[in-house]
């Protein structure tokens, strides 16, 4: 797992797992109806993001339009249209970078310039990939109210 974001024990959340060759797999589970709001059935990404390089990786969900979107170097890899369910992680406070919650398999991450934005009822930013590019040139700098439209 490269990044979560919900509560491990109940499998809530919001979760990129490296698949085999190297991609990832975005895969939410939110409150609203647990098991059944598994979206785990989305696509590996199109780029490859394991390859012993850094990588710039945002996920962008937009609870309006309930799309997906994964950039990787500040270009966009995937969309993922009407996947996700809506609802909240049952426990929003818990956060696991770079580790299995509970799993035994064995995973190595380098995280840095970590930056976590939610808007609450509201749509993605419309410059969403100027964003994306953003946090990929400059990952250290903090993402403002003038960067964000």
């Amino acid at each position: 797992v490269v990044f979560a974001i919900g509560d491990a024990g109940a499998s809530q959340g919001i979760y990129l797992s490296v698949r085999p060759g190297g991609r990832l797999r975005p895969v939410i589970n939110t409150s609203g109806s647990v098991g059944g709001a598994v979206v785990s059935g989305l696509a590996d990404s199109a780029a490859i993001f394991a390859d012993n390089t850094p990588h710039a990786v945002m996920l962008a969900v937009d609870a309006v339009t309930k799309a997906v979107y994964l950039y990787r170097d500040g270009a966009l890899s995937d969309t993922y249209l009407n996947a996700y369910a809506g609802g909240t992680p049952s426990r929003a406070t818990d956060m696991y970078l770079g580790a299995n919650a509970g799993g035994t398999a064995l995973e190595s991450s380098r995280l840095t310039g970590l930056h976590f934005l939610v808007i609450p009822n509201a749509g993605l930013p419309s410059n969403l990939s100027e964003i994306a590019n953003r946090l990929a040139a400059t990952p250290h700098l903090p993402l403002t109210d003038m960067v964000i439209r």
